[in-house]
Protein backbone atom coordinates (compact mmCIF):
# COMPACT_ATOMS: atom_id res chain seq x y z
CA UNK A 1 0.00 0.00 0.00
CA UNK A 2 2.89 2.54 1.20
CA UNK A 3 4.78 1.75 -2.32
CA UNK A 4 2.03 2.65 -4.13
CA UNK A 5 1.23 5.78 -2.53
CA UNK A 6 4.73 6.91 -3.43
CA UNK A 7 5.15 5.97 -6.72
CA UNK A 8 1.53 7.53 -7.32
CA UNK A 9 2.83 10.52 -5.50
CA UNK A 10 6.60 10.13 -7.23
CA UNK A 11 4.18 10.24 -11.18
CA UNK A 12 2.65 12.98 -10.19
CA UNK A 13 5.54 15.15 -9.16
CA UNK A 14 7.13 13.77 -12.02
CA UNK A 15 4.00 15.18 -14.49
CA UNK A 16 4.23 18.34 -12.88
CA UNK A 17 7.46 19.53 -13.17
CA UNK A 18 7.20 18.10 -16.89
CA UNK A 19 3.59 20.03 -17.38
CA UNK A 20 5.56 23.29 -15.24
CA UNK A 21 9.00 23.43 -17.66
CA UNK A 22 10.32 26.93 -18.25
CA UNK A 23 11.38 26.22 -21.48
CA UNK A 24 8.69 27.00 -24.32
CA UNK A 25 7.97 25.96 -27.68
CA UNK A 26 6.37 28.09 -30.54
CA UNK A 27 3.60 27.05 -31.85
CA UNK A 28 2.82 28.66 -35.51
CA UNK A 29 -0.80 29.25 -35.19
CA UNK A 30 -2.42 30.18 -38.68
CA UNK A 31 -5.69 31.79 -39.07
CA UNK A 32 -7.76 31.26 -41.92
CA UNK A 33 -9.52 33.54 -43.93
CA UNK A 34 -12.68 34.88 -42.51
CA UNK A 35 -15.15 33.97 -45.38
CA UNK A 36 -18.43 36.14 -46.38
CA UNK A 37 -21.26 34.94 -48.02
CA UNK A 38 -21.76 36.94 -51.05
CA UNK A 39 -25.44 38.27 -51.04
CA UNK A 40 -25.92 36.10 -54.44
CA UNK A 41 -24.48 32.68 -54.60
CA UNK A 42 -23.50 32.02 -58.64
CA UNK A 43 -23.50 29.09 -60.37
CA UNK A 44 -22.14 28.95 -64.17
CA UNK A 45 -22.91 25.15 -65.18
CA UNK A 46 -22.27 23.46 -68.39
CA UNK A 47 -21.62 19.73 -69.65
CA UNK A 48 -18.66 18.13 -71.11
CA UNK A 49 -18.53 14.71 -73.03
CA UNK A 50 -15.71 12.84 -72.50
CA UNK A 51 -13.67 11.35 -75.13
CA UNK A 52 -15.65 7.47 -74.06
CA UNK A 53 -19.14 9.05 -74.17
CA UNK A 54 -19.28 10.03 -70.67
CA UNK A 55 -20.82 13.25 -69.23
CA UNK A 56 -18.92 15.74 -67.14
CA UNK A 57 -20.84 18.62 -65.00
CA UNK A 58 -18.28 21.11 -64.97
CA UNK A 59 -19.14 24.83 -63.91
CA UNK A 60 -17.56 27.88 -61.73
CA UNK A 61 -19.34 29.47 -59.06
CA UNK A 62 -18.42 32.50 -56.39
CA UNK A 63 -19.13 29.46 -53.55
CA UNK A 64 -15.28 29.41 -51.09
CA UNK A 65 -12.77 26.64 -51.68
CA UNK A 66 -13.59 23.21 -50.43
CA UNK A 67 -17.40 23.81 -50.59
CA UNK A 68 -18.71 20.25 -51.13
CA UNK A 69 -21.57 19.60 -53.58
CA UNK A 70 -23.75 17.30 -55.55
CA UNK A 71 -24.73 16.48 -59.11
CA UNK A 72 -26.91 13.57 -60.53
CA UNK A 73 -28.17 13.16 -63.91
CA UNK A 74 -31.54 11.73 -64.22
CA UNK A 75 -33.07 9.73 -66.81
CA UNK A 76 -36.97 8.83 -66.58
CA UNK A 77 -37.28 6.69 -63.33
CA UNK A 78 -33.78 5.79 -63.23
CA UNK A 79 -30.08 8.06 -62.93
CA UNK A 80 -27.68 8.23 -65.43
CA UNK A 81 -25.23 8.81 -62.40
CA UNK A 82 -24.60 10.63 -59.92
CA UNK A 83 -21.68 12.25 -57.95
CA UNK A 84 -21.70 13.87 -54.18
CA UNK A 85 -17.99 14.08 -54.20
CA UNK A 86 -17.50 17.18 -55.91
CA UNK A 87 -15.20 19.90 -54.43
CA UNK A 88 -14.79 23.80 -55.36
CA UNK A 89 -11.38 24.79 -56.55
CA UNK A 90 -9.64 27.84 -57.50
CA UNK A 91 -13.61 29.21 -57.93
CA UNK A 92 -14.08 25.79 -60.65
CA UNK A 93 -15.59 22.17 -59.99
CA UNK A 94 -16.00 19.32 -62.24
CA UNK A 95 -18.01 16.10 -61.26
CA UNK A 96 -17.18 12.66 -62.17
CA UNK A 97 -18.24 11.17 -65.81
CA UNK A 98 -22.11 9.89 -65.57
CA UNK A 99 -23.50 7.31 -67.91
CA UNK A 100 -20.46 6.30 -70.26
CA UNK A 101 -22.38 2.65 -70.31
CA UNK A 102 -25.16 3.92 -70.01
CA UNK A 103 -26.48 3.82 -73.76
CA UNK A 104 -27.55 1.16 -75.87
CA UNK A 105 -25.81 -1.74 -74.85
CA UNK A 106 -23.57 -0.15 -72.65
CA UNK A 107 -22.49 2.01 -75.06
CA UNK A 108 -22.04 5.72 -74.77
CA UNK A 109 -25.00 7.97 -74.63
CA UNK A 110 -26.50 8.92 -77.46
CA UNK A 111 -26.77 12.72 -77.89
CA UNK A 112 -29.76 14.79 -76.74
CA UNK A 113 -31.02 16.84 -73.49
CA UNK A 114 -30.23 15.41 -70.18
CA UNK A 115 -31.18 17.37 -67.10
CA UNK A 116 -28.78 18.11 -64.06
CA UNK A 117 -29.90 18.46 -60.42
CA UNK A 118 -27.12 20.16 -58.63
CA UNK A 119 -27.45 19.64 -54.51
Amino acid sequence: MRRGRRFTIASTAMLLLVGCDSRTTQVATQRKAHYTMPSEIVLDVSAERGSGGEIFIVGSTNLPDGTKIGAEVPFGQKRLGQDFEIYISGGKFRSAGFGARGGPRGGPLPPGKYGVHLL
